[in-house]
């Protein structure tokens, strides 16, 4: 990538970035209020419409596989396998 093209896309993540704090933030808010204090993930497919929330003090995962399917909560269960 050259050096010019680089500082393109850096300016145009610096202004996503900028729009998506503040809802970051808000997240933060909402967790803090239902007593979350461990890490939490999101991921986001704009195209096609899936996405997922999970935190990482349960096994419980919100997802969304896209735009036609409804939201599913699911709980995700593991055992450890010494082999």
């Amino acid at each position: 990538m050259l050096k010019k093209e680089a500082i393109v896309q850096g300016e145009k993540f610096k202004q996503l970035a900028i729009d998506v704090f503040p809802l970051v933030s808000q997240i933060e808010d909402v967790l803090r209020k239902h007593d979350v204090h461990d890490m939490a993930s999101l991921t986001v497919d704009v195209t096609t419409g899936y996405f997922t929330f999970s935190t990482h003090a349960n096994q419980w995962e919100m997802t969304k596989v896209n735009n036609e399917y409804p939201v599913n909560l699911k709980y995700k269960y593991c055992e450890v396998l010494a082999l």
